[in-house]
């Protein structure tokens, strides 16, 4: 004998347990068809709406049925500055210039 205590096998944490092993063989066979049921439903779901819409636009109820009409594009969103005037200030502080002129005429602008 080694002279150390050998434990292991008496835990019922034990990961080489045969036991443990088929149970978590048996809690990832049931996960995956849990899974695989789930995918199922919400594909069969899918494709009732999907038929469900080929039917209406096929006997021309779409427009009458009160269908939400295609929601307008959204206006060009303008770029917010939230520091607009820290910039103005640095801007001032610079005598007027950007940041990257004074990096460039003191040589340490790389971009």
């Amino acid at each position: 004998m080694s002279g150390r205590l050998i434990i292991l096998p008496k835990k019922s944490w034990n990961v080489w347990d045969p036991k443990n092993i088929a149970k978590v063989r048996k809690d990832e066979a049931d996960a995956a068809a849990k899974e695989k049921e789930e995918e199922e439903a919400q594909r069969a779901g899918a494709m009732a709406a999907n038929v469900d819409a080929m039917k209406r636009r096929v006997a021309g109820l779409e427009a009458e049925a009160g269908a939400a009409p295609a929601p307008a594009p959204a206006e060009a969103l303008e770029h917010v500055n939230f520091f607009e005037k820290e910039e103005r200030a640095a801007a001032a502080a610079l005598g007027g210039k950007t940041p990257e002129e004074v990096w460039k005429r003191r040589g340490c602008f790389w971009g």
